[in-house]
Formats: C-alpha cells, sequence, structure tokens
C-alpha cells in the first residue's frame, strides 16, 4: 500500500503556511483511495484553468486506481441547455421543494450560475457561483498531466445527477501507482 503523498494546493480563502513566488499554498498529506468519484460538473466550479488542474492534480494524488467522474459536452449543447440546467422537484410526506439552475453567461469561457430553491413561502436564491467550461480534450491532458496512463469516455453510458438533471458523459481515468 502506498503512504501518503506530500501536494501543494491553493488556498486562497483558508489560512496559509507559506507562499510560493507570492502565492500561497498548503501542503496536504493524502492517502489515496483505489477508486475516487467526481461528479455533477465538478471541474466546472471554477474560475480559471489553473484552478481546474489545480482540481485534478488533487483528484489524480487522491486515486491510486480509478478515477470516474462526469463531464457535459460543452461543446456540443444547445444554447437553451446553456442557459438553464433541468429543473427538479423534490417532495417529501410534507413539503415539495423545486430547484432551477440559471445560468448567465458573460462569453463563452464563464458563466455565474444562480440557483433558486422554490417551496412556495421560503423561497431562496443561492449564488452566484463563478463557472467555466470543461472539455473532454482539455480534462484528457490535464490527467495525463497528473499521471494517468488511459483516459476513457464510456460508450453509452450517461449520469443523471439528484439535483441536476442534466446528461454528463462517464468517463474513467485509470491510473497505476
Amino acid at each position: 500500500m502506498e503512504t501518503g503523498k506530500e501536494i501543494i494546493v491553493d488556498v486562497r480563502e483558508t489560512a496559509n503556511e507559506g507562499q510560493i513566488g507570492g502565492q500561497h499554498y498548503k501542503r496536504l498529506t493524502i492517502q489515496p483511495w483505489d477508486y475516487v468519484l467526481a461528479m455533477d460538473e465538478y471541474y466546472t466550479f471554477s474560475e480559471s484553468d489553473e484552478e481546474q488542474q489545480q482540481k485534478i492534480r488533487v483528484l489524480s494524488a487522491a486515486t491510486s486506481s480509478r478515477l470516474i467522474t462526469t463531464l457535459r459536452d460543452y461543446k456540443n449543447l444547445n444554447y437553451r441547455d446553456k442557459e438553464f440546467s433541468m429543473p427538479v422537484s423534490v417532495v417529501n410526506d410534507t413539503d415539495r421543494t423545486i430547484y432551477l439552475e440559471y445560468h448567465m453567461h458573460g462569453g463563452t469561457s464563464h458563466w455565474d450560475s444562480l440557483v433558486y430553491e422554490l417551496d412556495g413561502e421560503n423561497n431562496q436564491v443561492h449564488g452566484p457561483y463563478k463557472r467555466m467550461p470543461m472539455y473532454f480534450k482539455q480534462l484528457a491532458k490535464f490527467s495525463m498531466d497528473g499521471g494517468a496512463k488511459a483516459f476513457l469516455v464510456q460508450k453509452n453510458m450517461m449520469w443523471k445527477g439528484l439535483i441536476r438533471r442534466n446528461f454528463e458523459h462517464v468517463i474513467s481515468i485509470e491510473y497505476d501507482k
């Protein structure tokens, strides 16, 4: 079994342990897991390519065998699908809540997302969350840079999350550590 692996991560919002070239950092020791899941557009909650690369570096360090992740096909999305995520209703014995995600695009490379939580009486708005697309080739390159040995988009297998009801492609990234 592999012992802990030390990585350096960006810590903009937390206390830092030092600086490298003016950038705040924190050292973390991660015990790798055989399998790691990163679903529901995880990589899109970033403000820059560097932040996306950092997320992949952390996941690569935390994975010893296989990273299973999902990605939407942003390159081929219809404009209507880019503006709203599919709404979802969560119902229990006494309550019903509707979630609606609205994307405000400021161009092709970035957008802000607002999540509306509607229950009829106590309506709430969450966000805005800064977002940017992640493309298949981009994820493949960043993964290979992080030590992956294979990158496979699963054919005829899609993921549909609990809250985000959009279809996403399932991707297996294999590591040999």
